[in-house]
């Protein structure tokens, strides 16, 4: 067999391609990168939890106050205490019909106007918004 070695590829970067900026999406997969996010400010704009995660975490977003919207996947089944509380730009979020259970403060001094409720829902603690 004879050896051959391959020259390497040019780099092609196409004048086209934005930069990503503050209002790119975040998608969070873990607790760990939830609170990671929370703590540093980093969730912006459109939040996506990644549907490995059943349950949002007691203060999982407490003061992400960049974040607009929340993308809840139907995996997750309850919602912690104040777990978007003083997200103060959050103007949407859609809960899904696995959701059976929200916890106090849930979404107390959010930026929400409007929400929606589904009938799964069994169990509100007091104060939510």
């Amino acid at each position: 067999m004879s050896e051959y070695t391959a020259e390497p590829l040019p780099t092609v970067v196409p004048t086209t391609v934005a930069p990503i900026t503050s209002a790119a999406p975040t998608y969070v997969t873990t607790y760990d990168c939830i609170n990671r996010y929370t703590k540093t400010g980093c969730c912006s704009g459109t939040v996506y939890i990644s549907s490995s995660i059943t349950r949002i975490e007691n203060n999982a977003f407490h003061g992400c106050s960049a974040m607009k919207r929340a993308i809840i996947p139907s995996t997750i089944r309850e919602i912690g205490f104040y777990a978007f509380s003083s997200c103060s730009d959050l103007d949407e979020v859609v809960i899904p019909t696995s959701v059976t259970f929200i916890q106090s403060y849930a979404f107390r001094y959010s930026g929400l106007v409007e929400i929606v409720i589904p009938s799964s829902v069994h169990y509100m603690n007091s104060g939510i918004f």
